[in-house]
């Protein structure tokens, strides 16, 4: 792993330079406002598992399409068209015969 502190004087140019010298798979480690600007601490070709990570979130439940539920839930009434449902046929507004 290549550490390396950088300076300057705003965070633009400190992460400009920190590509120019790691290129573009450098990670910031740290970052602090000194006298003169900004320093940053970064590296290349680090070891995740040696820097702290949040604790995991729960993972969302993924909600079933209608459709899906409809299939799987005999109780729901089966769904209609937008069209079907409001009386229109296509553009204009003509009202569906029936």
């Amino acid at each position: 792993m290549k550490i390396k502190r950088f300076v300057a004087p705003d965070m633009r140019q400190a992460i400009r330079t920190v590509r120019e010298e790691l290129g573009p798979d450098a990670v910031i480690l740290s970052n602090e406002r000194v006298s003169g600007g900004v320093e940053i601490v970064a590296a290349i070709d680090y070891d995740e598992s040696l820097l702290p990570h949040p604790a995991p979130r729960p993972r969302n439940t993924p909600v079933p399409s209608p459709a899906t539920a409809a299939a799987g839930d005999e109780s729901r009434p089966a769904t209609q068209s937008v069209a079907s449902q409001v009386g229109h046929a296509g553009v204009g507004g003509a009202k569906k015969a029936a």
